[in-house]
C-alpha cells in the first residue's frame, strides 16, 4: 500500500510540474516546484528509493532560497546549495542500491542548481530539457517511480510547448 501511496503522489507532482513550465515569472515557477519537490521526496520514501529522496528533498530548500530574489543569484548562495548535494550524495550513496543509481540524481541537482541560479527562465527550461530531465528520467526508470518517469517526459514536452507557443506570440506581435 505504501508504494501505491507513493506513485500516486508522483502523478500529483508530475500535475504541478507540468503546469510549473507554463508560467513566464520564475518565482511562481519556483514555488510550484517547492510543491512539487515535496510530493516527489514523499513519493522516493514510500517507493523505498531513499538516495531519490534525500536529494529531491535538498531541492525544496533550494527552491526556497531560491525564490528569494535578494539572494538567489549571489555565488555564496550558489556555492552553498552545491554544497549541500554534495554532502546530500554522499549521505544518499550509502542507501543507492547499486551504488553507481547515484550519480544520476546528483549531477541533475548539481546542473539544476546552476540553471535556477542564473535567474534565467530560457536558459532554466534549455537546461532543463537537454541535462536535467534526462538524468531524472533515468533515474525514475531504474528506480520505477511511474510519476517521476511521467514528470520527466512530460516536462520535456511541456518546455518545447513552452517554446512554441512563445516563437508564435512573437510573430503574432
Amino acid at each position: 500500500m505504501p508504494e501505491l501511496i507513493g506513485q500516486i503522489l508522483g502523478i500529483v507532482g508530475l500535475i504541478v510540474t507540468v503546469l510549473s513550465y507554463q508560467f513566464k515569472k520564475m518565482n511562481t515557477v519556483m514555488m510550484l516546484q517547492i510543491f512539487s519537490c515535496l510530493c516527489f521526496t514523499i513519493s522516493f520514501i514510500l517507493i523505498g528509493s531513499i538516495a531519490s529522496a534525500i536529494m529531491n528533498g535538498i531541492s525544496i530548500l533550494r527552491s526556497i532560497i531560491f525564490s528569494i530574489d535578494k539572494i538567489k543569484t549571489k555565488l555564496l548562495t550558489f556555492i552553498s546549495m552545491q554544497l549541500m548535494y554534495a554532502m546530500g550524495g554522499v549521505i544518499a550513496y550509502f542507501y543507492a542500491s547499486p551504488k553507481w543509481m547515484i550519480i544520476f540524481v546528483i549531477l541533475a541537482s548539481f546542473i539544476s542548481t546552476y540553471a535556477i541560479w542564473t535567474n534565467n527562465p530560457t536558459k532554466f527550461r534549455v537546461i532543463q530539457v537537454l541535462a536535467v530531465s534526462p538524468l531524472w528520467i533515468t533515474n525514475n526508470i531504474l528506480v520505477f517511480s511511474i510519476g517521476g518517469i511521467l514528470t520527466e517526459s512530460f516536462n520535456i514536452i511541456s518546455i518545447i510547448v513552452y517554446f512554441i507557443r512563445e516563437k508564435f506570440q512573437k510573430k503574432i506581435s
